[in-house]
């Protein structure tokens, strides 16, 4: 899904939630947005006088408030139509309440039980039944307030049917019910947005996974505080105790995981992370406190007040820097959500001050605290995904090679440090596997046909290498035209892929190149299991380069055709097809060595015999040996031609330099490439050009010229 998309989601889900939160607020001011239904409530708003403690009566003027302590009574006359249905109902945090009827005890509710605790949760809303007889007469209400912080005031008294009480409940809950679903709905879009920010590179992406995953948490816990507020599961079961349980630990989880989303949002922030501990702090403490009894959950209700208090506080004095560092247009689209909630905040405070409904704006302060979080997270995950975008863009670059989309030298080398560090650890495999490759002729080809055809032939080798050989496996190119496999491989499957890989290569038809060579080094780790990351590189190297030298010996076999020219067994004797003009001795030895010095390459002369000791040589053979002296020189190779050579290439050398001198067509001359090893330990590769010849002094001799062709031979 591209960025536009997201955009396009976003637009809808944002759409969508005004939609609802629309209807949310059309339902609260509708008068008869639902089909008119017959009222029979009669509000007690008046007429209630209270029995004071020396026996006097006073008339009640305004709420029936009866303390935070000490038990009031109150008396009042009944209406006259009343019947068998009728019920007294009012609504205040009791602890018991008793009603009588011409000093009859008709009903009296206390304290309920949740196991063996002794509880008031659930002591909100009391229900009298009523009978037709006690119409006319004085009913009289004592009423022991549950312990609380401020005055106890009773709500809501009014008589009514059962019928039209529950119906008005749950028509009362309805707009809490909207506000709930579109805390639901934002939880939801929390949850589709924790998903693919996991996925997501660098950790502030990982913060806000878990930013909308608290989020989420929290709308949940904030609708189930909200609808169990109006106990209608304990209307309907007749268990109080049951909706109040699950109101109260709803509400005290709610600063737990408000302080959660604040420190995602406000990083770093010892003031919330305080705020957290205490709310956690308070979770705990309050569940001890009330299964060993020692506390009622109503009585440290007021603790969860503060905390909440105090986050809602600091939420709105960070929130104040925060949003400067957003653009214009997200400061105004996270201001509307986040003005809308702080109103409802402070209307919620003074309703509740002045003991009025301020569940109303604490629903309306949770829709819009929602609304402003998932603007806050949508905006910063808007930044993140291009972010992303930009990150995944320089990573490429800073990892992959342009021109193969191969993974490049600081891949490779970041790879090394990785499978050292888990060779470190012994949690490295046996299996490990480093295939080094190397384009034969490169050189040649950018030479003869151009640049456009040696990147023809590298994209090309590229294309073969991660077909065949990468499966499974890491593929970097790791220099011009050297490239490097790392995996994990059996020998098996290996040389069934170097085969398939020679056939790919063999039967390559591009542009400008219509045909691929690749020299192959190979090693397990299993082969050498005591062997370091680097020694296992240099024992492939070693191969590779093996492989080279085979395959440029065999080209040069082939091109002068000396298969065909002896029979196996049959060696012919040496012929003479070029005879000197200038022979070699002790005469005129002084003027080779003056004439040789000046000559721009390297030029030695050996005898061919069982020792192939040198004769002479320049100081051009002992610049591209890095020998300063002779003395140097011939402690590096003991003074002899084979010495000169690589200790494992000599072999072939001299079989190629004795079939080119043997050939019948032959003119006594000879070429071949080979590698060399400089005094500081640097493998070179030569270019060798040989005459065989004769002379008195010294016999059966070699006149050679040899050049580094180390950079040009690829």
């Amino acid at each position: 899904m591209d960025i536009k998309n997201i955009r396009n989601w976003i637009n809808r889900i944002v759409l969508l939630l005004a939609v609802i939160t629309a209807l949310a607020v059309g339902a609260l001011i509708a008068d008869d947005w639902l089909s008119p239904q017959v009222d029979y409530t009669m509000h007690l708003i008046g007429g209630w006088t209270r029995l004071e403690e020396d026996g006097s009566y006073e008339e009640v003027i305004g709420p029936l408030s009866i303390g935070n302590s000490v038990p009031s009574t109150f008396l009042r006359t009944l209406p006259d139509n009343l019947d068998d249905s009728s019920v007294l109902r009012f609504k205040c945090p009791y602890y018991s309440v008793d009603a009588y009827i011409d000093g009859e005890l008709i009903y009296h509710v206390g304290p309920g039980k949740l196991g063996n605790i002794t509880t008031t949760i659930g002591n909100v809303y009391v229900l009298i039944p009523l009978k037709s007889e006690y119409s006319g007469k004085v009913i009289t209400l004592t009423v022991q307030p549950r312990s609380n912080f401020s005055a106890v005031r009773i709500k809501e008294a009014a008589i009514s049917s059962m019928a039209d009480y529950s119906f008005q409940r749950i028509l009362d809950a309805l707009p809490f019910f909207v506000l709930s679903i579109v805390i639901v709905i934002i939880s939801i879009i929390s949850i589709v947005m924790f998903i693919p920010l996991q996925y997501l590179h660098g950790d502030s992406s990982k913060e806000m996974a878990r930013g909308f995953m608290w989020l989420a948490i929290f709308g949940v816990l904030a609708s189930t505080w909200i609808i169990s507020d109006f106990h209608i599961i304990g209307m309907l079961t007749g268990r109080m105790i049951l909706s109040g349980v699950i109101n109260y630990i709803a509400f005290m989880l709610c600063p737990l995981v408000f302080s959660q989303i604040l420190i995602k949002v406000v990083k770093d922030n010892l003031f919330f992370k305080i705020l957290l501990s205490a709310a956690g702090f308070n979770v705990v403490l309050q569940v001890i406190l009330f299964v060993t009894g020692l506390n009622d959950l109503p009585e440290g209700f007021i603790a969860s007040r503060v905390i909440t208090l105090l986050l809602i506080s600091g939420m709105l004095v960070s929130g104040v820097f925060l949003v400067k560092k957003f653009a214009t247009r997200s400061m105004i689209l996270m201001a509307i959500p986040a003005g809308c909630f702080t109103l409802s905040t402070v209307g919620a405070a003074v309703s509740y001050y002045l003991n009025a409904d301020w569940m109303l704006f604490v629903a309306f302060a949770l829709t819009f605290y929602s609304f402003t979080m998932i603007f806050y997270l949508l905006i910063n995950l808007w930044n993140a995904l291009k972010e992303n975008i930009k990150l995944e863009h320089v990573t490429k670059v800073a990892y992959h090679d342009q021109l193969t989309d191969l993974e490049n030298r600081h891949a490779y080398s970041d790879c090394l440090d990785e499978l050292r560090e888990k060779q470190k650890n012994g949690t490295i495999s046996d299996r490990l596997t480093f295939i080094l490759l190397d384009i034969n002729g490169l050189k040649k080809a950018n030479d003869s046909l151009g640049h456009t055809a040696g990147d023809e032939l590298i994209t090309g080798a590229a294309k073969c290498i991660k077909e065949i050989l990468a499966v499974n496996c890491r593929t970097f190119r790791t220099g011009g035209d050297e490239f490097v496999v790392i995996g994990e491989m059996a020998e098996a499957e290996y040389n069934k892929r170097a085969r398939k890989l020679e056939e790919v290569t063999a039967s390559w038809d591009g542009l400008l190149i219509d045909i691929i060579s690749l020299s192959k080094g190979m090693v397990t780790r299993s082969e050498f299991p005591d062997c370091t990351i680097s020694q296992l590189l240099e024992i492939a190297d070693k191969r590779m380069y093996e492989d080279k030298q085979s395959y440029y010996t065999s080209m040069l076999l082939d091109s002068q055709d000396t298969a065909e020219s002896r029979e196996e067994g049959d060696k012919s004797e040496r012929k003479f097809r070029y005879f000197d003009g200038f022979a070699l001795n002790k005469y005129t030895m002084p003027i080779v060595r003056q004439m040789a010095e000046v000559i721009p390459g390297g030029f030695f002369i050996y005898k061919e015999n069982e020792t192939r000791e040198l004769i002479y040589l320049n100081k051009k053979v002992r610049d591209i040996y890095g020998c300063d002296s002779v003395e140097e020189f011939r402690a590096l190779t003991g003074f002899t031609f084979e010495g000169m050579v690589y200790p494992e290439d000599f072999a072939k050398i001299q079989d190629s330099i004795d079939k080119q001198i043997d050939a019948e067509d032959g003119d006594s001359m000879d070429h071949v490439i080979y590698r060399i090893v400089r005094k500081d330990g640097e493998i070179r590769w030569v270019d060798d050009y040989g005459h065989y010849s004769h002379s008195r002094d010294y016999g059966d001799i070699y006149y050679v010229f040899i050049s580094d062709i180390t950079d040009r031979i690829k």
